[in-house]
């Protein structure tokens, strides 16, 4: 997913690559899920991304908050909130 790229890299500048496919790949994983299943409906596309993203780098132990997240994105901390709400209920973290 080419938004989550942009997303992360907006978010971490300066990073390693491994840590950044792990983080890219496991974010898409969650996505697809959620697509998958059709359970996104009404819900801005980059806010689910972004959710993804925080959430992937919560599993894998990198440091980042709602708020830089937000950032890189353009969207609002109540956009990523909802999204993310959507995301624990289908798949618990």
């Amino acid at each position: 997913m080419e938004e989550i790229e942009k997303i992360y890299n907006k978010t971490f500048r300066n990073n390693d690559i491994d840590i950044k496919y792990k983080i890219v790949a496991t974010a898409t994983s969650i996505i697809e899920k959620i697509y998958n299943e059709r359970f996104y409906c009404g819900v801005n596309p980059i806010s689910i991304g972004s959710a993804a993203l925080y959430l992937s780098c919560k599993v894998n132990n990198c440091k980042v908050t709602q708020k830089e997240i937000c950032n890189s994105a353009s969207i609002s901390r109540s956009s990523l909130a909802n999204a993310l709400i959507i995301l624990r209920e289908r798949e618990p973290f």
